[in-house]
């Protein structure tokens, strides 16, 4: 990817940092099947996090050390990587990141924009985005938007706030190491949803 594609890029992350899930599918789809999420044994895993991201860092922290124990519990033993906004300021960081991670799994928990960066900077480098998840916390909610790799369009539900982390992490973990992934919806009734509430989006990127 050069300079100028990536400022480019830059440009539409900021564009799109508040934007619907739906909006911003088509940037990055899912060239995979659902044989590719299957994590080959000995594949490493990498956990990058935002541990900066205001108003919802303890949501990010809870879910980054729920997905440690899990992907652990299932016998892959992560890498975490703690990360702030000054990460994605610069191309050379991102690709940092993602050419650190050849090879392995990377699971990422990040801001809006700095998903969609990552995204194109692991695509420029041939990674595939296994599955997406947009998350916005309001209220006694949180509300998912979600899609794999191989499962056509995104689906949404609602589910309570209250061990979020730990149903995230376990689908995480169960479609990594192939040991019957949940469903992506649970049947839940979504609730209304209020603009401007926090979030955060969880990548899997097989690199």
């Amino acid at each position: 990817m050069d300079r100028r594609r990536f400022l480019e890029t830059v440009a539409v992350a900021g564009a799109l940092a508040g934007a619907p899930f739906v909006a911003r599918a088509a940037l990055v789809p899912p060239a995979a099947d659902a044989a590719q999420r299957v994590l080959p044994a000995a594949t490493p895993v990498r956990i990058v996090h935002r541990a900066d991201l205001a108003p919802c860092v303890a949501a990010a922290e809870s879910l980054q050390r729920a997905l440690s124990t899990a992907l652990s519990t299932a016998g892959l033993a992560p890498a975490s990587i703690a990360v702030d906004a000054a990460a994605f300021a610069r191309f050379a960081d991102i690709d940092s990141i993602v050419a650190g991670s050849t090879g392995a799994r990377l699971v990422a928990l990040l801001d809006d924009s700095g998903a969609v960066l990552l995204q194109q900077v692991a695509a420029a480098r041939g990674g595939v985005c296994l599955e997406e998840a947009q998350l916005r916390f309001d209220g006694e909610f949180v509300r998912h938007c979600a899609r794999r790799a191989g499962e056509g369009a995104a689906r949404m539900w609602s589910e309570p706030l209250a061990g979020w982390p730990q149903r995230l992490a376990r689908r995480h973990a169960e479609g990594l190491s192939g040991t019957g992934a949940q469903p992506l919806a649970a049947g839940d009734a979504i609730a209304p949803h209020r603009p401007g509430a926090a979030g955060i989006v969880s990548l899997v990127i097989a690199l």
